[in-house]
């Protein structure tokens, strides 16, 4: 359970388009329960699906397409970094 997954939900005819990212330790639920119920012999195809709902709650949105323009979410670190960097041009009254 060492790899990341992306998964892709879309809506409006793929007008807007999400990319979202869950760690493989995220879905280890979801694996474990598959990989014993998994068939053998093996068959052509064996598909299985992780919820929407999951994924939206738990994913990490990477970035979203909007009528063919790429919109990269704000991410924590650069909120944090932008806050502290406002905090920092603040004069310090100290300072004179």
């Amino acid at each position: 359970m060492e790899v990341g997954h992306l998964f892709f939900d879309y809506f409006d005819n793929l007008k807007e388009v999400d990319l979202r990212y869950l760690h493989g330790s995220q879905l280890a639920e979801y694996f474990g329960k598959w990989r014993d119920e998994y068939p053998n012999p093996y068959p052509q195809r064996y598909r299985k699906n992780v919820p929407y709902g999951f994924v939206k709650q738990h994913g990490t949105l990477l970035m979203t397409l909007k009528d063919g323009e790429v919109v990269f979410p704000t991410l924590a670190v650069e909120t944090v970094t932008d806050n502290a960097a406002v905090e920092g041009d603040e004069p310090n009254p100290t300072e004179e």
